[in-house]
């Protein structure tokens, strides 16, 4: 483009050539680029908490992953289970070992599994698969010999 042509457009937005308004004009500019760094600070700001948010709530999924494996038993069920847990008074963290110290020592004994039958507690589906550790430990609670 040549500088006739940008003149031209300038003068058809009514900029003028004269001191007060160039600096009116340059005051606007730099009051604009202002706000707009303000703002790529803010959108930088939120986006980093964003990330830190996102993190936790991948490790949480993660870790809770990691707990239905070493406890067999599912993700619903451990957060039945650690709530059910926190409202009789105790701590999320607490129900989640007590599952995995039970599901522990049912892998490490399998007499303990023998000793669960007796009470009256169904330790195998029925195909022959280990039961839900949070099942096994609802029905150990409502055990008539327990």
């Amino acid at each position: 483009m040549s500088a006739d042509v940008i003149k031209e457009f300038l003068v058809s937005l009514s900029f003028s050539k004269d001191e007060s308004g160039y600096r009116k004009t340059m005051d606007s500019i730099e009051s604009l680029s202002k706000q707009a760094l303000a703002l790529g600070v803010a959108l930088e700001a939120a986006a980093i908490t964003s990330i830190g948010v996102v993190h936790r709530i991948a490790s949480g999924f993660e870790s809770l992953y990691y707990a239905s494996s070493r406890v067999n038993a599912s993700a619903a069920n451990i957060n039945a289970f650690k709530y059910a847990i926190a409202n009789l008074g105790g701590t999320a963290e607490g129900a989640l070992s007590s599952l995995e110290n039970f599901s522990r020592k049912l892998r490490e004994a399998p007499g303990n599994e023998a000793l669960l039958r007796q009470w009256g507690v169904q330790t195998r589906d029925a195909q022959g698969r280990m039961r839900d550790s949070t099942e096994m430990m609802k029905d150990l609670a409502h055990s008539q010999r327990f």
